[in-house]
């Protein structure tokens, strides 16, 4: 994954930052600028990436660029450098670690900081296969009309481009939605641990570790809205007392 990650980052900036770049004419402030259109030129690449894999998206990853992208650099630059002179002359390494350890310290309650924002890291369904596959060949073709200054073809085609898009994201999330007997395990965190809740597929419920004591029966509390009628002396007997293993 980090290598997919890092070379597809800077395939992105390569492909992609001088346009966007070009976009950005109002933006005034240099930094900003370059901070943004490498920010979305790595995101066009990286995206699908990370969807898959982490089932993570940011939406204020701009933001977070913003604040860390000079310190960063600067890091990493230190961080070369004390490798270097810790070979030739330890004590060089020793000082400029001084001033690098506060440095990561700063990085840390920044990105920390950054992560409390809303929708920082929000979590998605994973993207099937065939439709990252699909994204990256839209590139290459939206790439090659660039190149080739074929702007007409996205004019003429705009309605077919819509469709094939949304036959692409949104017929097989509509298809997940379709009722299934299916087996479903759901982990709820119950202060103490978590608890699993188990459904069949005959919409039988199962609860499993939900806690409680001989003070706080957690059945009578909480569960009984979702727990099936006991059917013999032995499921009477789980049931009343507080649910453990």
């Amino acid at each position: 994954m980090s290598v997919l990650l890092s070379y597809g980052g800077v395939l992105g900036i390569t492909i992609f930052h001088p346009l966007i770049k070009t976009k950005l004419e109002k933006v005034k402030n240099k930094y900003i600028k370059e901070t943004i259109s490498t920010s979305l030129a790595v995101q066009i690449i990286i995206a699908p990436i990370m969807m898959y894999t982490a089932k993570t998206f940011s939406i204020t990853f701009i933001i977070s660029n913003i604040l860390t992208s000079y310190l960063i650099t600067i890091i990493i630059i230190l961080g070369f450098i004390i490798i270097i002179s810790s070979i030739i002359f330890k004590p060089l390494a020793n000082l400029i670690a001084i001033i690098y350890k506060p440095m990561l310290i700063l990085l840390e309650k920044i990105t920390s900081l950054t992560a409390k924002i809303p929708y920082s890291k929000t979590y998605i369904k994973a993207p099937y296969l065939y439709q990252i596959i699909i994204y990256y060949l839209a590139i290459l073709g939206l790439l090659y009309i660039i190149k080739t200054k074929k702007y007409d073809l996205l004019k003429k085609y705009k309605i077919q481009i819509i469709a094939l898009i949304l036959i692409i994201v949104l017929i097989p999330n509509l298809i997940e939605w379709i009722p299934k007997e299916r087996l479903k395990l759901h982990m709820i965190d119950v202060g103490q641990g978590d608890a699993c809740l188990i459904i069949t597929p005959k919409n039988k419920k199962i609860l499993i570790d939900g806690g409680g004591s001989e003070s706080y029966n957690v059945r009578q509390k909480h569960t009984a809205p979702i727990l099936t009628k006991p059917k013999d002396n032995h499921h009477r007997l789980c049931h009343n007392k507080p649910f453990r293993h």
